[in-house]
């Protein structure tokens, strides 16, 4: 696994996280990489376009090419912890409520 993911996570998404972005994972999923940035409904696509400028980023500081799902979607319905939410490296403050 990478040197230090979730500081390289917080550091791609300095500048690049729009209001409507509701959470995102980042990690080893099996035998793969997986990331998933969900945003809520009523997302721009200038939003969904800073979700790929961060993911880019995090692609190109990582030592190994990324194979698994890449995710960016609209929905403000989906429940934002997976499993135990391991590799979750954001969460929109309210969403715990949810």
């Amino acid at each position: 696994m990478p040197h230090d993911l979730a500081r390289t996570v917080q550091i791609a998404l300095l500048g690049e996280v729009p209001p409507t972005l509701r959470f995102v994972y980042a990690g080893p999923d099996d035998e793969s990489f997986s990331f998933h940035a969900v945003f809520a409904d009523d997302a721009t696509d200038e939003h969904l376009e800073c979700a790929e400028n961060f993911f880019t980023e995090i692609e190109a500081s990582l030592s190994f090419k990324i194979r698994g799902p890449v995710t960016i979607e609209r929905n403000g319905s989906l429940p934002w912890k997976k499993g135990e939410g391991e590799h979750l490296m954001y969460l929109r403050w309210g969403e715990l409520s949810a």
